[in-house]
């Protein structure tokens, strides 16, 4: 249900044909990567 959500509104966003500025396009996937090593860190400092 997520991913289709997620696909509906990426398309939508696609079809407005806005020049979006290069730091939107980048955020997300900063986002991902940050949690990503959060995550990494809080398991090595489990161990």
């Amino acid at each position: 249900m997520f991913v289709a959500a997620f696909a509906v509104a990426a398309r939508l966003m696609a079809r407005m044909r806005m020049v979006w500025p290069r730091w939107i396009e980048l955020a997300p996937a900063y986002a991902i990567g940050s949690v990503a090593m959060f995550w990494v860190l809080q398991r090595v400092a489990a161990l």
